[in-house]
């Protein structure tokens, strides 16, 4: 099988003069593929409507109904899975994009009354539920049916991802009200939780929350903002794979780790010329996402053999992915460096949504250590700094600071020379030109590293009767850190997206996507689909 990535879609409708949108989100939170589901946007939606319907994904056909914020969304019996950006658009911008989910489980929504065992939602099977934990002390509950052998997975996206000010508890219990398994912060503050089931019946499944942002309360939180998507099933449920990146071009196989897993691994592309660097993958026959690096460097799998004694070779650069499978794991690798060229080694687990606190230790081949890093005691994981003081072999282990290990355990490491490089980012990914006129649109220019290049900047897929001047940032002076792109519209032009690009000068060139970030709960997440209006 072979995952495609996506070339974004402008789905046409009537364009209507209104102030630009401002969705919150999307209830329900995802549509089954091969479905229609009526969805409602959430929020701000401006002027006159219907609007113009922007998304990522090419497998969704999604059309603005007569009534204010309902759309209609189809989408393909092969539509890819997982998350799927979509915006609204008017006459004078655009909606910051906003995630909408497709799935091969029924979609279903959270019906109230339903907040004790007695008015529990029966379910006749695995389903996503659209759920809202709608006030103070609400408390949802779910029934569903399991047999003995089964494994029950429940997990919930709210926090993270729908940016819900909640930091969710996920409990399932018996109908006697027995919790056999709980928990809090699997994702983030999103709960995820599993129970191995031994006896058959119907199983309970409990949510509540608390604020994201402590306060004076003592109380479970709620509110029109409190949404949440619930998975529950008894079905293929992928939590992780390996590799946790994807190497550009090149096609990978992901071995899937998880629960009653139907296939073991799938295929992935990421085409060369994409150039996003992070994707959110989920197995067609199964659920869960999972947070992929895409990178030009070489991406593998930590061989279960490995040992201080027989460390894996691995080359400069690299990423690593691996899983602690037992309390007191490690594992090592070998690289061979030069004498003075800084290295830089950076372990990622609890910011992609599993369990490893990072202990890193670098030693020469001899095993005598040079330097050590570990997750900082106010959160964040550890990026360590290494002077190799000669030519030769270098050892890196990494181990769980608490030497505990297990399913979840999995980790990302990203080893690479410490390089000169750069960003450029755009502060909104909306404008607005008039036909005839120009507009200036401002840039940021991040130069890391000792970065000294030229870098030009391009426009790509630029709307019918639009134009933009070359531009160059130079590495000293005005354009350094900051410059302007200058469009030029026709008389007669049409609204539409577009994207920058910018490439240094020389015989190695490095190329980036221009982005621009939206904020969603905990997390920002980069763009690079610029929409430009037509003013008057």
């Amino acid at each position: 099988m072979r995952t495609c990535l996506t070339i974004p879609l402008l789905l046409s409708c009537s364009l209507a003069a209104a102030a630009p949108p401002e969705v919150t989100s999307f209830i329900p939170t995802g549509v089954s593929r091969g479905q229609t589901a009526e969805v409602t946007a959430a929020g701000n939606l401006g002027g006159t409507w219907p609007a113009q319907v922007w998304t990522d994904n090419p497998g969704l056909a999604i059309e603005a109904l007569a009534d204010r914020g309902k759309l209609k969304v189809t989408a393909a019996a092969d539509a890819r899975p997982g998350l799927t950006w979509v915006r609204l658009i008017g006459a004078d911008g655009a909606s910051v994009p906003r995630p909408l989910f497709v799935g091969s489980l029924p979609e279903v929504a959270e019906v109230e009354p339903n907040n004790s065992f007695k008015e529990r939602q029966q379910l006749s099977s695995s389903a996503a539920i659209t759920g809202k934990l709608q006030k103070q002390n609400d408390v949802d509950v779910f029934s569903i049916p399991a047999q003995a052998g089964q494994t029950l997975v429940a997990s919930v996206i709210g926090n993270e991802l729908l940016g819900s000010p909640m930091d969710a508890v996920l409990q399932i219990c018996t109908e006697s009200g027995t919790v056999v398994a709980q928990d809090n912060d699997s994702h983030g503050l999103d709960p995820q939780v599993t129970f191995a089931v031994t006896q058959a019946g119907n199983y309970l499944v409990r949510i509540f929350a608390f604020p994201s942002e402590p306060n004076s309360s003592i109380a479970f939180a709620g509110g029109d903002n409190y949404l949440y998507r619930l998975t529950l099933t008894t079905g293929g449920y992928a939590d992780h794979t390996l590799p946790l990146a994807v190497q550009l071009g090149k096609p990978t196989e992901l071995k899937l780790h998880g629960w009653n897993l139907p296939t073991a691994s799938a295929m992935l592309e990421v085409p060369a010329t994409d150039l996003r660097e992070l994707l959110f993958f989920q197995s067609p026959d199964a659920t869960g996402l999972v947070p992929l690096l895409v990178t030009s460097h070489p991406s593998l799998i930590a061989e279960t053999t490995a040992s201080r004694e027989t460390p894996q070779e691995c080359p400069l650069p690299c990423v690593l992915s691996g899983r602690l499978d037992e309390p007191k794991d490690s594992d090592v690798f070998r690289f061979t460096a030069v004498k003075g060229k800084a290295l830089s080694i950076k372990a990622e687990s609890d910011s992609i949504g599993y369990e490893v606190d990072p202990y890193l230790r670098v030693t020469d081949d001899a095993g005598k250590q040079l330097a050590e890093a570990e997750s900082p005691r106010r959160g964040g994981e550890p990026v360590l700094k290494f002077t190799p003081p000669a030519d030769g072999p270098y050892r890196l282990e990494i181990a769980d600071l608490h030497r505990r290990g297990g399913l979840r355990y999995a980790y990302r490491i990203t080893l690479t020379p410490v390089t000169p490089d750069f960003t450029v980012s755009l502060a909104a990914g909306t404008f607005s030109i008039v036909p005839g006129k120009t507009l200036e649109i401002p840039l940021t220019i991040d130069r890391k590293d000792g970065f000294a290049g030229e870098i030009d900047i391009t426009a790509e897929n630029l709307p019918a009767g639009i134009t933009a001047a070359p531009l160059k940032s130079l590495p000293t002076g005005d354009t350094a850190k900051t410059a302007k792109l200058i469009l030029t519209a026709a008389a007669e032009v049409k609204p539409g997206t577009f994207q920058l690009l910018a490439k240094s000068a020389g015989d190695a060139p490095l190329t980036r996507r221009v982005t621009y970030p939206a904020k969603l709960g905990p997390g920002t997440f980069n763009h690079s689909d610029v929409w430009l209006s037509i003013g008057k």
